[in-house]
């Protein structure tokens, strides 16, 4: 790199040492050749940068960006900062939309009238909520997300556009799900991004760990990893340094870099480098301070308290210095190499110099400063942000501040898609409430309880709906919270119920919340309530009670203008009508709904029309549809920040069941993937079908699932019924003892939440008679179980007389009952009390035609094989229609790799292959055969992962079941057999 365009940086960083190669990676992923004239490009991608910290990502991101310069784009870079729990969503965003503002703020000023959200992110209109104007209002996340791609996207239309952001690791969640969004987005004009984060940062549990595990996936991106500076490396920073220093004293700062550029500067720079020099990180850093002056000294302690970077204008209030022994000052902590001045403020030279800073105040320092920044944030001109504001005066022991602060804080998240945010900022808020006043508000009592069902909101918006009813349960506890404020609690918690099965009763709640309020006086309240109540009508299969509640709801919404609550209730009452027999009516009803919630920006009620036009389909087996929906609602839920919402959830979970029911199990398995930060709820509900994609291929790893469903059976009854592959999987390894103690206790759970006559009862007690056959199949004494089988059947038969009263059922539980009668005849069959013949073969062909209905690939050949073991006992036609039926079955348990399925077909002594030729006589799936040839390239998993936009353990899962479907010891064995079948592509 030529020196001359280094000559106005600090001698510091005069060359970039040891990094030519992860240079080159670089600038090759950015389309840059070394010899790039202005307006040239090659091929354009993303990158990541990792490293520990002083290791020298931010010197490399420089050199980059005099390359990009030269090359003649545009490059912008942002920083994320350290605000612990009050992190400020978008930050980077708003310094990088700043520096364009005041590049070009003609060309900007355009982008913000075109795309009005990107006011949102602009510093001069990013204020405290009480000085923002209503130019901007509220932005859906969805409409930022597009209006910083867009604005990117023209920003680079005329010599491109470089975007850097540093220190991914002190990020805030919007910001990482924004930088997801624009890495994934394909651009019209070159946008590349570099990314970078420290790796020693990322404990285990850190929430960048999921972000960089889903980025790993993308083929557009490219990671470069910085390793330590080998020793002739870390000599030549040191030479650059201080030529004065001897050998030994060079010796000893290599030594103690350790390969880290940056320790090696500061030790470079102390007076004396084999000296008493502190063992850990802050003694070290803070070394740098002993050449400045006093009042330099100064000025730099109170800009740590800041963060990494501060305004010169806050940096001015806060320090309250006059202007030339300020001046002065800065020069000397710049000069010093410990400020680094930038746009119209200041950011320390290195983040941990800043920590430490920090850190070697005393605490009366500390709380001192921090109420001046308090005071200097309130002051109007100087800027700053709800977020801000909290945090220094949390540290300042400005208990009203902090309180007000944090509530404007989570209101500001809230507005721009951040729950996550919003849920930490109003639980700060609500904390301190407890025992203190909350400013501005006349009613103590009414301010907790309004700040409560803040709190509880963003709880559930995120995901986390168990800990927002436990918040509303012991609210209601406060013997304080009487009348109308207790109505809304009341109100709130019947609401949240709705979409769990805790052991209350909405109903009851509902029913005093009416008690409490006057429906005249408190008309908005009342509203909320007959919502409410229309729902848990609905659930309750009261559809006259629930259309009567929706249609009062609706006209009291009307006149009160509550927009959203009358598309809720158009909603449920479309839902009402798919219940009663008419769903193409509610599918139209509904679509009108979400496509005007689409136009007008209604996202939440976007999300939850999706969600039901899924639902509905999926009730009537358009299994293809009812797909189509629900992953358009789990778009459409991402991309709002509410994937972990209700119907967000609901979208995820049913997309999974959907995907496994059309046989499509890879599918299911990436569906189901998530990562370790997703809430324990809404993990739990995804490893549901995880359990079904193992249950089906016999995989013992499926028994790990287990106790994180237990958990959970007593608050959501989503993860009962659909635990029940467990039992088949106890079964089919032989444990018939756990299977039938499983089953119990799943019966048990489904009693508690739904009642005896539970629908679900169908497709349990066809398991069971499976389960029993099975059992008695393999020597077990059928005296104990016959009860059990007589059992199934009644209980079967009960609920689905039971529903039927309520509405016509769906055709899955018309295959489920007909299965439940073909495995009762089955297992009369194994012990020795067999039906006739024909009344055999008929029940089993009412199930395959059950499963043909509703087309459930997995069930419908299982149905086929056992009605092919019936017909293997008739005359000659009928033996050939079961080898006929034994083959389409094959073909699906070699297709979807289910074990237990081909060992039934194989005991039948027909070997269950497909006819020569046929495509399926491969037994792997098609995203196995894709996975096998690139493990035959050689190929690691993470590399799989990559190349295939899946993640590691999904390949990790794919190659295990290749390694078990051949037969293999190794992935080496596993290539060697299938290169011997002909199955490699």
């Amino acid at each position: 790199m030529p020196t001359e365009l280094l000559s106005d940086r600090s001698p510091a960083a005069t060359t970039l040492v040891g990094r030519a190669a992860e240079l080159g990676r670089l600038t090759r992923a950015l389309g840059l050749g070394s010899d790039v004239t202005p307006g040239q490009s090659g091929p354009l991608r993303h990158a990541l940068v990792a490293g520990d910290a002083g290791i020298g990502k931010t010197r490399l991101l420089a050199a980059l960006g005099e390359i990009v310069v030269v090359s003649g784009r545009r490059v912008t870079v942002g920083h994320c900062l350290d605000f612990g729990d009050a992190s400020l969503p978008y930050l980077p965003f708003t310094e990088i939309f700043g520096q364009l503002q005041a590049e070009a703020p003609d060309e900007m000023a355009a982008i913000a009238r075109r795309h009005r959200a990107i006011h949102r992110l602009l510093p001069d209109e990013r204020a405290l909520p009480d000085d923002l104007t209503g130019s901007a209002g509220h932005v859906a996340r969805t409409e930022l997300f597009d209006a910083v791609a867009r604005a990117l996207d023209r920003l680079a239309a005329d010599r491109g556009l470089v975007i850097m952001i540093e220190d991914l690791h002190w990020s805030d969640p919007s910001s990482r799900d924004l930088l997801t969004y624009l890495l994934t987005r394909r651009f019209e004009h070159p946008v590349s991004l570099v990314v970078s984060y420290r790796t020693d940062d990322l404990v285990r549990s850190h929430p960048v760990r999921a972000v960089l595990a889903n980025w790993s996936r993308l083929n557009q991106l490219e990671r470069v990893d910085l390793p330590p500076l080998s020793e002739a490396d870390i000599e030549q920073v040191v030479a650059e340094l201080r030529p004065d220093l001897a050998a030994a004293d060079v010796a000893a700062v290599v030594r103690r870099a350790d390969g880290n550029a940056f320790f090696a500067e500061e030790l470079a720079a102390a007076a004396n480098v084999r000296g008493m020099v502190p063992s850990d990180l802050a003694g070290l850093l803070l070394l740098r301070l002993d050449v400045l002056s006093e009042t330099a000294r100064q000025v730099v302690r109170v800009a740590a308290v800041a963060g990494r970077q501060v305004g010169h204008e806050l940096l001015a209030e806060v320090a309250d210095l006059p202007t030339a022994e300020l001046d002065q000052a800065i020069r000397g902590a710049v000069e010093g190499q410990v400020l680094v001045g930038r746009n119209d403020g200041y950011v320390f030279r290195h983040a941990l110099l800043a920590e430490a800073v920090y850190d070697d105040l005393l605490p009366g320092e500390r709380v001192r400063h921090h109420a001046r920044y308090v005071q200097a944030l309130a002051k109007p001109g100087i800027g700053g942000t709800a977020a801000e504001l909290a945090r220094h005066a949390r540290a300042a022991h400005d208990i009203p501040t902090t309180i007000r602060a944090s509530i404007d804080a989570g209101d500001e998240a809230i507005r721009v898609g951040g729950p996550d945010d919003a849920r930490q900022h109003y639980r700060n808020a609500l904390q301190l409430a407890e025992t203190n006043p909350i400013p501005d508000v006349a009613d103590q009592t009414a301010g907790l309880a309004a700040l409560t069902i803040k709190t509880a909101d963003a709880l559930e918006t995120a995901g986390h709906l168990d800990q927002s009813i436990d918040l509303l349960r012991d609210r209601l506890t406060d013997p304080a919270m009487t009348g109308t404020v207790r109505a809304s609690l009341l109100q709130a918690l019947a609401a949240s119920l709705l979409y769990s099965d805790y052991d209350l009763d909405e109903r009851t709640l509902l029913t005093e919340a009416l008690e409490l309020i006057d429906p005249e006086r408190d008309r908005e309240l009342y509203c909320k309530i007959l919502s409410t109540r229309a729902r848990s009508f609905m659930t309750r299969g009261r559809y006259e009670d629930a259309i009567e509640s929706a249609q009062r709801a609706t006209a009291l919404a009307k006149e009160l203008g509550l927009r959203r609550t009358v598309a809720y209730q158009t909603i449920l009452l479309a839902k009402i009508k798919q219940r009663l027999g008419d769903p193409e009516a509610s599918i139209r009803e509904t679509e009108r709904v979400r496509d005007t919630a689409a136009a007008e920006g209604d996202t939440a009620t976007e999300l939850r029309a999706t969600d039901q036009i899924g639902s509905i389909r999926f009730e009537q087996g358009r299994l293809a549809d009812a797909l189509a929906a629900f992953e358009r609602g789990v778009e459409r839920a991402t991309s709002i920040g509410r994937r972990w919402s209700p119907h967000g959830l609901d979208s995820s979970v049913m997309a999974a069941q959907t995907a496994f029911a059309l046989g499509e199990w890879d599918r299911t398995l990436e569906l189901s993937a998530g990562d370790e930060h997703v809430p324990d709820l809404s993990r739990a509900n995804l490893d549901l079908g995880i359990l079904a994609v193992r249950a089906g291929r016999g995989e013992v790893s499926g028994f790990e699932l287990l106790p994180r469903l237990r958990r959970w059976w007593r608050y959501d009854a989503m993860t009962i019924i659909n635990s029940l592959p467990a039992v088949e999987l106890y079964a089919c390894v032989g444990d018939f003892d756990a299977a039938l103690e499983l089953y119990d206790d799943l019966r048990e759970a489904t009693d508690r939440a739904y009642g005896q006559k539970f629908i679900g009862k169908v497709r349990m007690s066809g398991v069971l008679l499976a389960v029993l056959t099975t059992a008695v199949m393999s020597g077990r004494d059928a005296a104990p179980l016959l009860d059990r089988a007589e059992h199934a059947v009644v209980s079967a038969t009960e609920a689905m007389e039971s529903f039927q009263k309520m509405r016509p059922p769906g055709p899955e539980a018309y295959a489920w009952l007909a299965r439940v009668h073909a495995e009762h005849a089955r297992f009369r069959a194994a012990i020795g009390s067999p039906d006739p013949y024909a009344d055999q073969v008929a029940a089993w062909e009412a199930a395959v035609l059950g499963f043909a209905t509703y087309p459930q690939l997995f069930e419908s050949a299982r149905s086929k094989a056992r009605l092919a073991a019936v017909l293997l006992c008739g005359e000659a036609d009928d033996r050939r229609r079961a080898q006929e039926l034994i083959a389409e079955a094959g073909q699906v348990a070699h297709r979807l790799g289910a074990r237990p399925l081909q060992q039934e077909l194989a005991a039948l002594g027909v070997r269950p292959r497909p006819p020569a030729g046929s495509a399926d006589t491969n037994p792997l799936t098609t995203r196995e055969r894709e996975v096998l040839d690139l493990v035959a390239d050689g190929l690691s998993n993470r590399e799989i992962g990559r190349r295939l936009v899946i993640s590691t353990k999904t390949a990790s899962v794919h190659v295990s079941n290749i390694m078990a479907k051949l037969g293999a010891e190794s992935r080496t064995e596993a290539v060697a057999i299938a290169r011997r079948h002909g199955l490699l592509g």
